[in-house]
This record gives structure tokens, C-alpha cells and sequence, in this order.
């Protein structure tokens, strides 16, 4: 597998890393009256590690078997599971979440 970063997807996990770092930052304020920003980045950032290996692990194909089945359940295939995860592979980007998530968490241990 050739991995490419796009820029996008940084962008814009970005956008959703900071944004979730300032609501926890908002959220110790107000409920303490302090700014805990080492705390913020290292919650936001191990968040979306979750996020980023729920991904990996999904990519790797372990929750495929469970999707075609409830999807055979349901009556919306009628495919044999080879030809279901042929024709309905995961294309979610994860490499970009993985490494801005340990970059947040790196950054949290500075402060």
C-alpha cells in the first residue's frame, strides 16, 4: 500500500482537534476556573486516537464480517461476504488522524 497525507484531511482533522481542545479548555474554566491546557490537548488528542485506530482496524477488515451480515439480514445484498467486501471496501483515510492525534498528545506532555 502506497500512503499518501492529504492535505484536506489534515486540515481538517485539525480544525476538529482544536476545536474539541477549546471546548474542554472552556468546560475546566468554567466548572474550576482554570485553563488546563495540557489536559484539553492530551483528552482531544486520545480521542481521536481512539478515532484513528478504530479506523486502522476497520481498514484491516475485522468488523466486515459483521457488517455484511447485518446487511444480509436486512435483505440489502444477496452477495456471498468475498464479493461484498469487493465491492464495498473501506476508503476512509486514517494515517493523518494517527499522527496529528500523537502530535496533540506530544504537545500536551510540554505544558
Amino acid at each position: 500500500m502506497k500512503f499518501r497525507l492529504k492535505k484536506e484531511e489534515i486540515i481538517k482533522n485539525l480544525i476538529w482537534l482544536v476545536v474539541l481542545a477549546l471546548g474542554i479548555v472552556l468546560y475546566y474554566w468554567r466548572l474550576y476556573g482554570q485553563i488546563r491546557l495540557g489536559d484539553s490537548l492530551f483528552l482531544s488528542g486520545l480521542l481521536f486516537l481512539c478515532v484513528g485506530l478504530y479506523r486502522v482496524v476497520r481498514w484491516l477488515g475485522f468488523f466486515d464480517s459483521t457488517i455484511y451480515g447485518f446487511n444480509r439480514l436486512l435483505g440489502r445484498t444477496k452477495q456471498d461476504l468475498t464479493g461484498f467486501t469487493q465491492d464495498h471496501p473501506y476508503t476512509q483515510s486514517f494515517g493523518e488522524l494517527l499522527i496529528l492525534s500523537i502530535v496533540f498528545i506530544c504537545l500536551s506532555l510540554m505544558f
